[in-house]
């Protein structure tokens, strides 16, 4: 008899594959979901309807990026981060702890709770947790910061874009190998889980993702819509809805999405653990790879 969490999880799949719900949709309806704390993929069977995926809604980028520096022996985060020209109104607050930023060059806009303060070069702004806060930039140069925060999981944050209320698990990131990539590049979203968090990417069509490699343990990756590749050395893997493949440690991995379609999978640390940024390491030039801490995230959110 089908588990009752793998029958509405492949459900919901099948309603995302048809366009029947989006993609932000999905994401809501699987949040904080304690049946599916240990990972997607486990419980995702093959397609059954049509194998052609029909997404619905869209992906809007930020042009808010923030790299985490180190993780303090309290927890908390050290980020460097860059407010590009036009970026998206959105606001995020936190659930606890404060949020302390320095501007480290030009003229910073940032809203606490719906005033806007204009912050000028080393000035630095303490927000508290309650307090929703947005950065700006209506100028035509970035303006750059570093902050100290709480530290960052899915369940600490809640956000707010195009009048949707959006806890972490419901936002997407964007993983660029240098501050000044302007390239679209697949989104990935951050989960929590027993133990620690996994990772749900969308790869576009002809898009792939940059390869990396975890020194930490091994991860297995789960297709969980559409098709593609995991790409190891120089062995390709097709993955098709369904189907799973385990990542040794070191090994440097990459997901190709060669189709006409989306392909979505699902990243997830085995044993169970947190995302350290000194155990990741992403390709940032070819052949040479650097740990998490020097790669820089972009926020990425998905809309009905």
């Amino acid at each position: 008899m089908a588990n009752p969490a793998s029958s509405k999880l492949n459900k919901l799949l099948d309603d995302v594959e048809s366009g029947s719900i989006s993609v932000l949709d999905f994401l809501k309806d699987v949040s904080g979901k304690p049946e599916y704390l240990d990972g997607l993929g486990k419980h995702v069977t093959k397609s059954g309807k049509s194998s052609r995926v029909r997404l619905k809604g869209a992906f809007a980028r930020s042009r808010v990026l923030m790299r985490i520096e180190a993780v303090d022996p309290t927890g908390a985060n050290h980020v460097e981060g860059s407010v590009l020209p036009g970026a998206l109104q959105f606001t995020q607050l936190m659930k606890r702890g404060q949020f302390e930023t320095t501007v480290t060059k030009g003229a910073a806009e940032i809203n606490v709770g719906g005033t806007t303060a204009k912050v000028s070069t080393g000035n630095k702004l303490l927000i508290h947790a309650g307090k929703p806060f947005g950065f700006l930039n209506s100028g035509n140069q970035p303006w750059d910061f570093k902050a100290i925060h709480s530290a960052w999981n899915p369940d600490t944050f809640v956000y707010e874009y195009a009048q949707q209320m959006l806890v972490g698990d419901q936002l997407w990131f964007s993983i660029k190998p240098t501050i000044d990539d302007a390239s679209d590049r697949p989104y990935y979203n951050i989960r929590s889980s027993v133990s620690g968090t996994f990772s749900v990417v969308m790869v576009d069509p002809k898009q792939s993702t940059i390869p990396c490699y975890y020194s930490d343990g091994e991860n297995v990756v789960s297709a969980l819509l559409g098709s593609g590749e995991l790409v190891m050395g120089s062995k390709r893997i097709p993955l098709e809805r369904g189907k799973s493949q385990s990542v040794p440690p070191k090994e440097p991995f990459q997901l190709v999405n060669p189709g006409p379609e989306p392909f979505m999978a699902e990243i997830r640390p085995e044993p169970a653990r947190e995302w350290q940024p000194q155990t990741s390491y992403w390709e940032a030039q070819p052949g040479k790879f650097v740990t998490g801490d020097q790669v820089f995230f972009e926020y990425v959110f998905s809309t009905p």
